[in-house]
């Protein structure tokens, strides 16, 4: 009984949450102990999709100007890619220990559809989804360095951070909510 009206008082501003969600577009349930999930996960993609292709414009006509038999600008692997890569690589570790402490105690799912086979099957699977997302970002940023997009290389890779730890951020305030 206690324990039932305590998680009543730490759930208090739930309603609140909810409304200011559904303002923004999203529809909410309610997962176990009342955690709210945010379901639309296309209103976010949609506006990742925007950003891209505004970025993508932006850094085609900043290379418009560039010699065309001028040499690679940079190597793949210099300090700011390193530095990049290093950072998406510990964000996607953290991602793998949240995402598995959440699922493990039933009070949260995977959210991707592509990855959630894999992460049901444990932390190997979630070993192999984290890897092949991290090997997606840095051969996408390849692919944006051997065609001489070196500015979209540049925001493509701290885009991929930035999503990256916006969603540990989210995992984090779930685990936390839930203690």
């Amino acid at each position: 009984m206690r324990q039932h009206s305590a998680s009543r008082l730490q759930f208090a501003a739930l309603p609140r949450r909810r409304s200011m969600l559904k303002r923004l577009g999203f529809r909410v349930k309610l997962a176990a102990n009342g955690v709210p999930l945010v379901t639309d996960v296309m209103v976010i993609l949609r506006s990742a999709m925007v950003v891209l292709v505004v970025l993508s414009g932006y850094c085609a006509r900043a290379q418009q100007f560039t010699l065309p038999d001028a040499p690679s600008q940079h190597k793949f692997f210099d300090r700011q890619n390193s530095v990049a890569f290093g950072a998406l690589a510990a964000l996607v570790a953290a991602d793998s220990v949240t995402t598995q402490r959440l699922t493990n105690s039933g009070r949260a799912r995977e959210a991707n559809p592509l990855w959630r086979p894999m992460v049901r099957q444990g932390w190997l699977g979630q070993a192999a989804a984290s890897g092949l997302g991290f090997g997606s970002a840095v051969g996408a940023a390849y692919v944006l360095h051997r065609a001489g997009h070196h500015k979209m290389e540049r925001w493509a890779n701290w885009l991929a951070v930035s999503i990256e730890g916006a969603n540990d951020a989210r995992n984090v305030f779930m685990d936390a909510s839930l203690r």
